[in-house]
């Protein structure tokens, strides 16, 4: 249970200052996890929590932040300096952006807490790990939260509610614990109508722009019954793989990123029922030319740590072409 290997930890280490981390681009689970994370360790350690979020959090988890009115607890000091490091929702420290070197360097002094199945340096280096499948990190920190008898404000049951919300497409996948969970936190004084208005999204004119640019910018092609589209933008990769599925294409691909290359992937639902998943396209592009892919049956993303020139993203579409019409063709 993740609730004795927090406790294992305050006892073995002491730690007076904790680091807890996050993926990059931070999500509402991401943001969530982090948060009740940084109570939980409060409470148990009796010692300084911080939270980072490496290359900040998403448009969406800045809006539910201001929402509930929720301050981050970062510090800006050396990150190098701290007694004990949690890593949340991630399995890789490639994403991690620039807290990646912090981290490799104190393997010996680190908690892993994340849902994916996908294996990563860091599960398999950290000290301490608790990786279980479930639709959400939040779902395994609200779970050790619930046996730990801590009560978390009404603030913080709303965001843990729209991390589970987030992650699960709300509710359209669940767990018998996930559910439990998010009654936990409607318990404690979450607001579930809150917590799901907080994801309706509000774009601002910078992800407008990259919308509608993704689709200016989209190829499609079509690989026997199924169509592909694939488009290029420098921001909002996420959001533009989203518009393009609801635009009917059954998968889409879109590559973004400058000092590292990013992919966003989309599958539409009527493939995840013939088992063509984005989860496993992405790993094995990974395992074609290294980098990290991973994430879920219908989304899911992949990082090159290489600066994003107009070769390398040919040659990795062409890879992610070939492996789709693998996939594909095996139907």
């Amino acid at each position: 249970m993740l609730e004795k290997i927090i406790k294992k930890i305050c006892k073995q280490y002491y730690p007076r200052s904790i680091l807890v981390i996050s993926h990059v681009n931070a999500d509402p689970d991401a943001l969530a996890s982090s948060f009740l994370s940084v109570l939980i360790f409060d409470k148990i350690c009796n010692c300084r929590t911080y939270q980072v979020f490496p290359e900040g959090i998403s448009s969406l988890s800045k809006r539910i932040l201001e929402r509930l009115s929720l301050k981050t607890k970062e510090n800006k000091e050396d990150y190098s300096y701290y007694d004990f490091y949690v890593v949340v929702d991630a399995v890789n420290s490639i994403q991690l952006g620039d807290l990646s070197r912090v981290v490799k360097e104190n393997f010996d002094r680190l908690l892993l807490i994340d849902h994916h199945s996908t294996k990563g340096d860091l599960l398999e280096n950290a000290s301490y790990s608790y990786v279980k499948n479930e639709v959400a990190t939040t779902v395994l920190i609200g779970d050790a939260l619930m046996r730990l008898n801590i009560t978390p404000s009404r603030e913080l049951c709303t965001l843990a509610l729209a991390g589970i919300l987030f992650d699960s497409k709300k509710f359209a996948i669940a767990t018998p614990t996930a559910l439990k969970v998010a009654s936990f936190f409607l318990e404690k004084g979450g607001n579930y109508s809150l917590a799901q208005k907080l994801l309706e999204e509000k774009r601002d004119i910078s992800e407008k722009i990259a919308r509608l640019k993704g689709i200016q910018r989209a190829h499609i092609i079509r690989i026997g019954k199924y169509i592909v589209a694939i488009t290029e933008v420098s921001a909002y990769e996420a959001s533009v793989a989203r518009l393009l599925i609801s635009a009917g294409a059954d998968i889409a691909i879109v590559v973004g990123g400058k000092k590292s290359l990013r992919i966003s992937m989309r599958v539409a639902p009527s493939l995840i029922e013939e088992n063509v998943t984005a989860e496993r396209i992405m790993k094995k592009l990974a395992l074609k030319i290294g980098g990290y892919g991973g994430g879920h049956a219908a989304a899911a993303g992949f990082n090159l740590p290489e600066e994003s020139s107009t070769r390398l993203r040919q040659k990795v579409v062409k890879e992610i072409l070939n492996i789709l019409s693998l996939e594909l063709f095996r139907q």
